[in-house]
């Protein structure tokens, strides 16, 4: 859309982070951006991060149209360095200590977010996902 306004549909886009906006990997494999974060045990962890193309245009997108929230199953500190990279800070920012466990199992509760009105979540994995209770 030329010189017009983009609206959105939806009052709430809900990011997912590996897989669906970025690739990590512990090793340098010649590209990528370099992001220190504190681990889970309070050690020093270095990943390289690889933003999926269109990246940034699809996200100041995001922001232009709708509130934005994040919800990645990653570590805190994983999540919180790579949020880092946007170009503002979502609405709210979501890891694995957000997420429900049953024996053998990890989701996200779509009924968790802390949103009201037309929700959309972009995640690569569905499987992962639960719907609201009730």
């Amino acid at each position: 859309m030329q010189g017009g306004e983009i609206k959105s549909k939806y009052d709430c886009i809900v990011l997912d982070l590996d897989g669906s906006l970025v690739y990590s990997s512990g090793k340098n494999q010649g590209s990528g951006e370099k992001i220190t974060f504190v681990n889970s045990y309070g050690e020093e962890e270095i990943i390289w991060v690889h933003k999926r193309p269109g990246f940034e245009m699809f996200l100041k997108m995001c922001f232009d149209i709708s509130t934005v929230g994040v919800w990645s199953m990653g570590q805190p500190g994983y999540v919180e360095a790579i949020v880092s990279l946007f170009p503002q800070r979502p609405k709210f920012v979501y890891n694995w200590c957000n997420c429900d466990r049953e024996p053998g199992k990890i989701f996200k509760r779509l009924d968790s977010i802390p949103y009201e009105g037309k929700i959309i979540m972009i995640d690569d994995k569905r499987d992962i996902l639960r719907e609201a209770e009730g």
